[in-house]
């Protein structure tokens, strides 16, 4: 393919069904092997710690919120049968 061609237009000029066979005559096409990974972007490590602190706070929320419902019902009064 030279570019000029979306992959539904390939797909009824070639006569290919799948939309996964597109994709991997495309990525032929373009040098790559099959379903080769393509280049990630390097990581953001701000971002992970954020969310790895964002992580632990939830689960430190959890904690507390379990902690005071069974304060509550710690201090809750016995109903009595008269």
């Amino acid at each position: 393919m030279s570019g000029k061609l979306i992959k539904r237009q390939a797909s009824l000029i070639y006569g290919i069904k799948g939309n996964a066979t597109i994709l991997y005559w495309i990525n032929q096409s373009q040098g790559l092997k099959g379903y080769e990974a393509k280049a990630k972007s390097p990581a953001n490590f701000a971002e992970m710690k954020k969310n790895i602190q964002d992580k632990k706070l939830e689960e430190e929320n959890k904690e507390l919120r379990e902690l005071l419902r069974v304060a509550e019902l710690q201090c809750r009064p016995v109903a009595t049968c008269d």
